[in-house]
């Protein structure tokens, strides 16, 4: 997967609770547009690895994201940090002479 085939959504902050959850720190200009994902690219070891999501709910400029297989707090710290990714192809639609920030 090449970098160039994707665009940057946020960073993951911090973890959240017992159960692996965590929160997502935003860099979109309308959140409210991703809250129906299925899926985050993250990059681990410099690597793009798909995450597949159990559930996401955006609050202001940041996202609580529930992953797959990521059960555990211990689980959760390792994705710290981590920059989260989407495919271009998801990027939503843009009207008249607007322009995304990355072009």
């Amino acid at each position: 997967m090449d970098l160039s085939d994707y665009f940057y959504l946020g960073s993951i902050t911090r973890s959240h609770g017992t159960d692996g959850s965590v929160w997502i720190a935003l860099d979109v200009d309308d959140p409210s547009l991703y809250a129906s994902l299925k899926t985050i690219w993250i990059t681990l070891n410099d690597t793009l690895i798909p995450f597949s999501l159990e559930h996401i709910k955006i609050v202001n400029d940041n996202a609580l994201a529930k992953f797959e297989k990521v059960n555990e707090p211990s689980d959760a710290e390792l994705l710290l940090d981590c920059d989260a990714y989407l495919p271009l192809d998801q990027l939503p639609k843009l009207q008249g002479k607007a322009f995304y920030y990355h072009e």
